[in-house]
């Protein structure tokens, strides 16, 4: 027998408060048009065009539980920082594709409110930064810490520095004589701490101040970023082999989808300025460079589902990863230019050829 189509569940303003007050958490319309205005959640879909304005509209399921979501984070986890906020919808895309309801039209939003949050720190949150990276950094059992802490919050509270500033107030706790700490091919040097901060710092600026960036080079970005990451898991555990008891150790534990939670932003700003500054790396494959997705693809798209294997842990639970499929829609050679199929390697993989003439590519990673 068949199954019946079943339309998804949609909810008007009172259901949708009703569906999250039954959870016993709180929403009103102060509330819900705050997360609106930080592009956390999307504005109600019309059902018709309502000329009367009869129509005033709903959200859909997975928006709810999106909402659901931002209350139980600023209720239940304390987490009243917008910025920290912003993580979970770009989450949602990043990791579970476009299938669960967060549009990239909502992601450049929330990338934008992010970013704003992230051009002024305060002077506390400032010298936590710096206790961390100082930490990081120093391969001096003492000495110089205090002064390096100084410095580095001056910076970070101002905002305004260079690379070599930042390399500079960190020397005061490095030895180049000593190992560094960190492995040995991602050494946690003063010079490495200072590009990345600079790179950090640059990256927010262009989401606050330059132009909206077309849709293909988030496309880009998301699938860029997947293939690093899907890299330094594999790398993962002898970083941690390499780092156990030291300083950076707690940098190299295992990642789960949920861990990477709150890195979600500045990943995306970070992949997405490199690859502004550096579209045409020559070490990269070509299908990896920026220049050839705004040459070749036409649209990338992403969907991800949950594998539950059928061991069961001690504790009595089983097991599950996420197994991410990514398409590519290449642009034919009659729309754009003859270019040579190319395929995305990885550990499995499947091809469609349209009909019309444009190329998908099909990328599963697990």
């Amino acid at each position: 027998m068949s199954k019946l189509w079943t339309p998804e569940p949609e909810f008007d303003k009172e259901e949708l408060f009703a569906s999250i007050e039954a959870e016993g958490l709180h929403i009103n319309d102060s509330l819900l048009q705050e997360f609106q205005e930080q592009g956390l959640m999307l504005p109600r879909r019309r059902r018709s065009k309502g000329r009367d304005g009869s129509d005033p509209g709903v959200w859909t399921q997975q928006q709810r539980d999106l909402l659901r979501s931002l209350c139980h984070a600023r209720e239940r986890q304390g987490m009243h920082s917008v910025a920290l906020r912003c993580n979970l919808p770009v989450w949602v895309w990043l990791y579970w594709g476009d299938t669960y309801g967060v549009t990239l039209e909502q992601v450049k939003q929330v990338m934008k409110s992010w970013a704003v949050r992230q051009e002024k720190h305060s002077l506390e949150e400032s010298r936590q930064a710096a206790k961390r990276v100082v930490q990081e950094v120093a391969n001096l059992p003492a000495g110089g810490k205090r002064k390096a802490v100084n410095e580095v919050t001056n910076l970070f509270y101002q905002g305004q520095f260079t690379a070599q500033d930042l390399s500079d107030s960190l020397h005061h706790v490095f030895d180049r004589q000593k190992k560094p700490n960190g492995p040995h091919d991602i050494p946690f040097t003063p010079k490495a701490a200072g590009e990345f901060f600079r790179l950090r710092w640059e990256a927010v600026a262009r989401l606050v101040h330059g132009q909206d960036l077309p849709d293909i080079y988030w496309q880009w970005a998301r699938f860029f970023h997947l293939h690093g990451l899907s890299q330094y898991l594999q790398e993962r555990p002898g970083y941690a082999s390499e780092t156990a008891d030291g300083p950076v150790a707690h940098l190299f534990l295992p990642e789960t989808v949920e861990s990477l939670y709150t890195s979600t932003c500045v990943d995306l700003a970070m992949v997405l300025y490199i690859g502004l500054q550096y579209p045409d790396p020559p070490t990269l494959p070509e299908w990896l460079r920026l220049s050839y997705w705004k040459r070749c693809v036409k649209s990338a798209t992403l969907t991800a589902r949950q594998v539950v294997l059928p061991l069961v842990l001690p504790d009595g639970s089983r097991p599950m990863h996420l197994a991410i499929t990514g398409t590519v829609m290449l642009w034919s050679p009659e729309e754009r230019r003859d270019e040579p199929r190319r395929s995305i390697p990885s550990k499995k993989r499947a091809r469609k050829v349209t009909g019309s003439g444009r190329r998908k590519k099909q990328v599963k990673r697990t």
